[in-house]
């Protein structure tokens, strides 16, 4: 039988750009907005928010990533 141990890496990033879009005003660039909104819509106000955060992921390169986790820390 052929076992193959692979080394687990635990790497932090921190966002180095968000922003957001909402369906009323896609065009527009809230990249300089204090909050990031994400908002899905309803029948009374079907406007939606979506927010994107873009990690640079240095240090990451040749390692073969299996997956990836979010966690937010606490506000």
């Amino acid at each position: 039988a052929l076992v193959t141990h692979v080394a687990t890496y635990t790497l932090a990033f921190v966002p180095a750009a968000d922003s957001y879009v909402k369906s009323t005003n896609p065009t527009k660039n809230y990249g300089t907005a204090v909050d990031l909104l994400l908002r899905q819509g309803n029948a009374a106000n079907n406007t939606a928010a979506t927010t994107y955060l873009r990690f640079d992921v240095a240090g990451s390169a040749g390692r073969g990533w299996r997956s990836a986790t979010w966690t937010s820390p606490p506000s």
